[in-house]
Order: C-alpha cells, then sequence, then structure tokens
C-alpha cells in the first residue's frame, strides 16, 4: 500500500468516525437518539435496561468508534480492489475531513444559522 492510498484511506476512516460520534446527521439523529429511545422504551416496559444499553455508550468515543470503522474500511478497501468507485467515494471524504479539519483550525466563519441576520 502506498503512502496516497494509506492516507486517503486514514482520512475516509477519521470523516466517518465523525459522522458518528460528533455530526448530527447521522450519528445523532439517525444513530445514536434511535438506540436511546429504544432503551428507554424497554426500561419504561421491563424496569431494567436492556442488556446492549452498555455499548451505546461506546458511540460517544472516538476511539471506540474509530477501531471498528477502520476495521470497516480496511476490509472494504481490500473488497473493493482497485475500484473507481471506491477510490472516490473514499477520497471524498478524506478531503471533506481535510477541509473541516482546516476549518476548525483556522476558525470557522461560517455565520450561525440561529442568529438573526436583519438589523
Amino acid at each position: 500500500m502506498d503512502l496516497g492510498h494509506a492516507t486517503r484511506l486514514l482520512g475516509a476512516s477519521m470523516r466517518l468516525t465523525r459522522l458518528i460520534v460528533a455530526d448530527d446527521i447521522p450519528g445523532q439523529w439517525w444513530i445514536k437518539d434511535p438506540l436511546r429511545e429504544r432503551a428507554a422504551r424497554e426500561y419504561a416496559e421491563t424496569g431494567r435496561e436492556p442488556w446492549w444499553w452498555r455499548y451505546t455508550q461506546g458511540l460517544d468515543c472516538p476511539f471506540c468508534v474509530g477501531l471498528w470503522i477502520a476495521a470497516a474500511v480496511t476490509v472494504a478497501d481490500e473488497a473493493a480492489g482497485d475500484s473507481r468507485a471506491w477510490r472516490v467515494f473514499t477520497t471524498a471524504l478524506a478531503l471533506n475531513e481535510a477541509a473541516a479539519h482546516a476549518g476548525t483550525r483556522l476558525g470557522d466563519t461560517a455565520p450561525d444559522p440561529q442568529e438573526d441576520h436583519d438589523e
């Protein structure tokens, strides 16, 4: 594996991890909230937490999620071989992660949509 390939997979893994751990979509809205709501329903019905509840706590840990994402990206990369679609997908994820990281470090200047800009 050459350095460019490894960098692309690293960036893709970082972005997918961030999607789950830090982003509202899909992490919070599509993964964490539905699992926590289901656990709360089961607790209300049975009076005890479901056996799998403790695993949802790991969804806030970038190291926990990152391990499984990196493993999945590695397996998918092996399965995809020289697929152009896979290269484009992982490159887009890596570039998005690089841009997001740079924006965070340089100071994100995007206007806050919650603020009233009518002065």
